[in-house]
């Protein structure tokens, strides 16, 4: 942005009004941040009508997992804006872009490689595939980890960085995150991948958050299970919101043990904290008996 003669607004830290204020107090053109970002807005939606937003133009999310709903939800409530999804990382900034040829990126998709980046999707076994572990080469790609030898070793290979994201390519060229190599868990020999669980549950018209980690079983081994945040003053229960994944997909995904909370736990980058939905998803798990 600065490279381009444009200015931008830093806040110390992220509230959703402080954040709307600024919107709009600065005249902002435009503006990207974690799908949290966007969640905790939207449940500002009656302050938010009464801010004068006619300059943002576009909204990106990414960072985090984007369910198509919550893009959904983010142009109903800004419909003059334009919002698509994103992805990079630090190591190696952000391969994926809107094709210059003009065709529209689909809806869940960050678009196509960017000029002079170089993708891979290489499966378990170490071949190239149509869905599997993303590896980026580019100039942006860094050199390794400042006094980390192993997980340089680890992580970059011939110059090729191995992201730790799974992703899956349409014939288009388009990729798509699946999930993280470490989110995904085998249920009873299913293979289970978090994101596909979670926006289920965002199809439920009462929820408004979701995140999947597995819990133990004594069966399958591990199972999904949920912790969800539901729309204010909802009465949706945990029953219902079971019955309703059972209905819309397969019986062997859908969360056995539902968690609705008030808050999800975020870590430093605003990006949902896993590991602690995880720890805490497991303990009230075994609160229940693990039922």
């Amino acid at each position: 942005m600065l490279y381009a003669g444009g200015s931008f607004v830093l806040m110390p830290a992220y509230e959703p009004r402080a954040y709307l204020d600024a919107l709009a107090k600065y005249r902002c053109t435009y503006s990207h941040g974690v799908a949290a970002v966007f969640t905790m807005f939207l449940e500002h939606r009656d302050y938010l009508r009464t801010l004068d937003l006619r300059a943002l133009r576009e909204l990106t999310i990414g960072s985090a997992v984007v369910t198509p709903e919550l893009m959904e939800a983010v142009e109903c409530a800004l419909p003059r804006v334009k919002v698509s999804e994103s992805y990079g990382l630090t190591e190696g900034g952000s391969p994926l872009r809107a094709p210059i040829d003009g065709r529209a990126v689909p809806r869940g998709s960050p678009g196509i490689p960017a000029p002079e980046i170089e993708l891979r999707l290489v499966d378990a076994e170490g071949n190239d595939a149509e869905e599997g572990e993303l590896w980026i080469r580019s100039p942006y790609v860094c050199r390794g980890y400042y006094n980390e030898p192993e997980i340089t070793r680890a992580k970059l290979t011939d110059g090729w960085l191995h992201t730790g994201d799974i992703f899956c390519k349409d014939k288009d060229g388009f990729f798509y995150f699946r999930s993280r190599v470490d989110d995904m868990f085998s249920c009873g020999g299913e293979n289970i991948y978090p994101k596909e669980v979670e926006n289920l549950l965002f199809g439920h018209p009462e929820v408004v958050h979701a995140v999947v980690a597995p819990v133990p079983h004594p069966v399958k081994g591990l199972v999904p299970a949920a912790m969800v945040i539901a729309r204010a003053g909802s009465n949706v229960t945990a029953d219902d919101l079971k019955a309703y994944c059972l209905s819309k997909g397969a019986a062997y995904s859908h969360p056995r043990f539902i968690d609705i909370v008030a808050a999800l736990p975020l870590n430093g980058a605003g990006k949902i904290d896993r590991g602690a939905v995880a720890a805490r998803l497991k303990a009230a798990h075994a609160a229940k008996g693990g039922v």
